[in-house]
């Protein structure tokens, strides 16, 4: 499949077709209100998580670039976000068996939504570093948004399985690519392609991202060990050479 690429004041920008945008919507909003579910929420507890996991991302990112959100433009973004919510709560257990599916889609999604935000900033004049910002909160947007208002930590602040980091890997190909003027299919497809399978590496390597280092703790430890490497084998020179000595 090949994504149009509209011009926005003489940029190319990828633009997906509505039907994919509208499927990685319901994609993600099946997963908040499956969160909903297992929460024990009600019906508009869930149908909230829905619209905030399917919507949040895209809403964000058009909000800071000064646009109206392309999901209040029509009718098909609501409605897909509230079929979603419907799937999510009369049919958990069902869909729940299909989390493979549901993981490969997700991974998918993430990379094609991270080189979106980041190619509409860059369309918009937004310089390279803000731009990548804005790729990573399109992609990952509406689940923080989901965990804030369920009130957990959010998911990619949490030691987890290279999800932000696949995304900001995928992005930043997209980036490198477009600065040494490769065609915008081209650099889309590598760097779709790059989240992926980063994502799916870490899902099933079980890779995680690390936690914080108390680096002077840990340079001091390692200290004590060398020493303690140092003066073991300078115990063992010293028994070889009274060993020696008892020879003669």
């Amino acid at each position: 499949m090949t994504l149009p690429l509209l011009l926005a004041g003489g940029v190319a920008v990828v633009q997906t077709p509505l039907w994919l945008d509208l499927l990685t919507v319901a994609l993600a909003g099946v997963t908040g209100a499956l969160l909903g579910v297992s929460l024990r929420f009600d019906i508009v507890g869930v149908t909230a998580l829905a619209f905030l996991t399917g919507l949040g991302g895209g809403i964000i990112r058009d909000l800071l670039l000064g646009q109206v959100p392309v999901a209040i433009t029509g009718n098909a973004y609501v409605i897909t976000a509230v079929a979603a919510a419907g799937v999510g709560f009369f049919f958990a257990r069902w869909v729940r068996r299909f989390d493979w599916v549901l993981a490969w889609m997700d991974a998918a999604s993430l990379g094609l939504f991270g080189v979106i935000g980041t190619s509409k900033a860059l369309a918009n004049g937004i310089s390279t570093a803000p731009a990548v910002l804005v790729g990573l909160v399109t992609a990952v947007g509406g689940g923080a948004l989901r965990d804030v208002f369920t009130g957990q930590p959010p998911e990619i602040f949490r030691p987890g399985q290279l999800r932000a980091l696949a995304v900001l890997g995928g992005v930043l190909v997209f980036v490198g690519l477009d600065r040494v003027d490769v065609r915008l299919g081209i650099s889309t497809a590598v760097a779709m392609i790059v989240t992926f399978v980063l994502r799916m590496a870490a899902l099933k390597l079980g890779w995680t991202t690390p936690t914080a280092i108390d680096a002077p703790r840990v340079a001091r430890q390692q200290a004590r060990l060398h020493a303690r490497r140092l003066e073991r084998l300078r115990g063992r020179e010293r028994g070889g050479r009274e060993d020696r000595g008892g020879d003669r």
